[in-house]
């Protein structure tokens, strides 16, 4: 009896989940039955890409996501083409020349959405990227503290991404050695802005006049985010590049330039 008793228990439950697995068909529409969901992973984060660089971009360098790798002209094409998300990528870099217009080396394009380099991958060839979560990167900490991880401007550092308390928008540093030069960092990857003040309202520490190259400024208070310290005797050098004058004590105003790589002074209030 006992035995009867479990083969017809077990009849039972099959019967069960057979019955509601094709009511559920029903209330789909189909004649299948519909699978159960499948949990989500952390690998949609890592995409495909296509190095359109002229050289190879190694292991955790930035790198800048230009056009898909190729446009879908139907339906059809575009559910293939977004199980493999592949886009075309080149090294992250602030072009500064004129004759570049900017961008990437060589061409004349805007930097696009930044990523970070899951592997080395070789001219026109495919290999893995991060677009987004953590992953490591090598950075080049240009200044402390280093909050952000963003394209590098000077020649010959193209795809290292540049370690700087304010400035750029660019990965956020999660982790890293903490001290000046190259090294690997755990980062966030995305278009994060530093917690850390571009602009500061401040004054001169001596007698400014217009063909002065820089000054010194202290009593810093931030306007646009928190200060790096708050000791009203910490200084700064700024650029005065717009050939200001002013007197010892003056009031005035600085500005980070991610380009120059500097603090410039905008305004003084004689």
């Amino acid at each position: 009896m006992a035995g009867k008793l479990h083969i017809l228990k077990t009849t039972e439950y099959q019967y069960g989940y057979l019955k509601k697995a094709a009511d559920q068909a029903k209330l789909d529409g189909g004649t299948r039955m519909t699978p159960p969901p499948t949990a989500p992973t952390t690998d949609s984060n890592v995409i495909t890409a296509y190095n359109d660089d002229t050289v190879t971009i190694k292991r955790g360098w930035g790198v800048a996501m230009t056009n898909p790798l190729r446009s879908p002209a139907n339906s059809e094409m575009l559910s293939r083409f977004m199980g493999r998300k592949a886009v075309k990528i080149k090294r992250a870099f602030i072009n500064t020349s004129a004759a570049s217009g900017g961008g990437y080396p060589g061409d004349g394009h805007n930097p696009g959405p930044l990523a970070i380099a899951y592997e080395a991958i070789p001219p026109k060839g495919i290999g893995r990227i991060v677009v987004a979560g953590p992953a490591y990167a090598y950075i080049d900490i240009l200044e402390t503290p280093a909050a952000i991880a963003a394209p590098h401007a000077t020649a010959g550092k193209e795809g290292i991404l540049a370690g700087r308390t304010q400035g750029l928008a660019g990965c956020r540093i999660i982790a890293s050695s903490g001290a000046a030069g190259a090294g690997w960092a755990l980062v966030d990857v995305g278009s994060y802005v530093s917690p850390y003040a571009s602009m500061y309202r401040c004054q001169l520490k001596a007698n400014l006049l217009s063909g002065t190259g820089t000054i010194l400024v202290d009593n810093l208070v931030p306007y646009d985010g928190i200060a790096t310290t708050y000791d009203p005797t910490a200084e700064k050098t700024a650029t005065n590049f717009l050939a200001l004058s002013g007197d010892n004590n003056d009031s005035a105003v600085i500005r980070y330039s991610a380009t120059d790589d500097r603090w410039d002074l905008l305004e003084v209030t004689c």
